[in-house]
């Protein structure tokens, strides 16, 4: 009797620790699926998402990256929307001294411009580390740190462009 209420429980206890472990998973990756890499991710405020997804091996000839924006199950804005060339819709550019990495991703979507920021200065001893997105010069930053910090993985892969040329 005690070995089949231990084994009933354990059951219990493995199921839940599964699904436990998929919902972390998902968290880390964002808006990004199993499949891809997240290049960017983070949260912002009412939980939404801002997340770069894409292949996991760019060299491929099939290789995309994609921005995407919103809640987990309501994904409000994915752009392009067609990941055949997808990597041609995006500049990036970086910025670096010493103690101090700016990273920018740059794409264009109607009459707007998108811009995904990850920032890492550690100039006064402590890394400080911030990222988002701007919108047509409107901020939208990330509620905690980006969980995922990868857009220069992205560096050789998508055009370059200076974002500090005016």
């Amino acid at each position: 009797m005690n070995l089949i209420f231990e084994m009933k429980f354990f059951k219990v206890w493995l199921i839940g620790s599964l699904c436990l472990a998929s919902q972390v998973a998902a968290a880390v990756s964002g808006l990004c699926r199993q499949e891809e890499k997240a290049y960017f991710s983070c949260t912002i405020v009412n939980k939404k998402w801002i997340s770069v997804c894409g292949s996991k091996d760019l060299k491929d000839s099939k290789s995309y990256v994609q921005y995407r924006f919103g809640k987990e199950n309501k994904i409000e804005l994915e752009f392009p929307q067609n990941k055949k060339n997808s990597l041609k819709e995006f500049e990036l550019s970086r910025y670096t001294r010493p103690k101090v990495t700016l990273l920018r991703l740059r794409f264009k979507n109607g009459g707007r411009v998108y811009t995904v920021f990850e920032d890492s200065n550690a100039e006064n001893g402590e890394d400080q580390v911030t990222g988002g997105v701007e919108v047509s010069e409107k901020q939208i930053h990330c509620v905690e740190k980006p969980l995922i910090q990868n857009l220069v993985d992205l560096e050789g892969f998508v055009r370059n462009y200076d974002f500090l040329a005016k």
